[in-house]
């Protein structure tokens, strides 16, 4: 008898979810859903990858990273958040955090400079590696500048729930006041009723991924007959319970995504605006969606 939680993780649950969108293996290999009895890690894959390419260069920065060393841990900033539309500046500040007290760099200036030369060879790699990202991302965005900015995208995932995306500009309200003779400005930051172009297109892939992410776990709940808890791409319940729970997740994936559900959101753009000349979807590989019911390490 034991009432404590077990938790399982999705191992890089955004990648899972872009490599499903487009059937690609190679980066499904990568995220344990091609090979059933072998546990892959992306990220370890992804740090050797970087840490030939330091062998390759030689050089004095090279050198220095080689010595500090280009952990798991780093490589996970790097891939990690790419499908959530993580930027150039976005990693180069992270690594930067990262790093502690034991490195080589003599200097904050000197730290600073090896972490804006690596970011390039990560950021380099990371689209090599990331491909499905890039095709998902570029198809999305340019779907977002095909409907137009005039008024929200709305899509609905598979579980029948509509997903609306507004995101609207700000302007700054200036309130000048008097309190005890002293004269004070208050500055605050209001909605407008116009869409932001920029933020519309910034984060359709992230918000696209998580509906699909709530889409799974929406199944989920109604397919279980015992106590489960869920957060994000994690999913907890009590030990007797494990072994069920993980099949019951691998079930509601591939039911999920034996669809294409790329070619359903344009279609369904299509419908609610038959003017616009939306893009084609990337072309599918060739990743076997039904076997991802076998693949036990798709949660670890």
């Amino acid at each position: 008898m034991s009432y404590l939680p077990v938790r399982q993780d999705c191992s890089n649950n955004g990648m899972q979810i872009l490599s499903l969108l487009l059937r690609d293996k190679d980066t499904g290999r990568m995220c344990n859903l091609v090979e059933e009895d072998k546990a892959n890690d992306m990220y370890t894959e992804f740090s050797d990858l970087v840490y030939d390419e330091l062998k390759k260069d030689g050089g004095p920065l090279a050198k220095s990273w080689m010595q500090y060393g280009f952990s798991r841990k780093l490589a996970k900033l790097a891939v990690m958040n790419r499908p959530y539309g993580a930027t150039h500046y976005n990693l180069v500040q992270d690594l930067f955090k990262s790093i502690g007290v034991n490195h080589p760099w003599t200097s904050t200036g000197e730290m600073l400079t090896s972490v804006i030369w690596i970011s390039k060879i990560v950021n380099r790699l990371a689209n090599q590696v990331c491909r499905p990202v890039n095709k998902v991302m570029t198809f999305l965005r340019e779907s977002v500048r095909a409907l137009g900015y005039d008024s929200a995208i709305t899509w609905t995932t598979p579980t029948g729930f509509k997903v609306v995306q507004s995101y609207r500009k700000f302007k700054k309200l200036k309130v000048e006041t008097v309190f005890q003779n002293l004269s004070m400005t208050i500055t605050a930051d209001e909605l407008e009723d116009k869409i932001d172009p920029k933020g519309q297109g910034n984060a359709v892939t992230a918000n696209f991924i998580h509906s699909l992410d709530a889409c799974i776990v929406h199944q989920v709940a109604n397919e279980v007959d015992f106590d489960v808890a869920t957060i994000h791409d994690c999913f907890v319940t009590h030990a007797s319970n494990v072994r069920k729970c993980n099949t019951i997740v691998r079930q509601m994936y591939a039911k999920t995504f034996s669809v294409d559900l790329l070619t359903e959101f344009r279609m369904e753009q299509i419908n609610n605006h038959p003017t616009a000349e939306l893009p084609l979807v990337p072309e599918l590989g060739d990743l076997d969606v039904s076997a991802v019911k076998r693949m036990k390490y798709l949660l670890s």
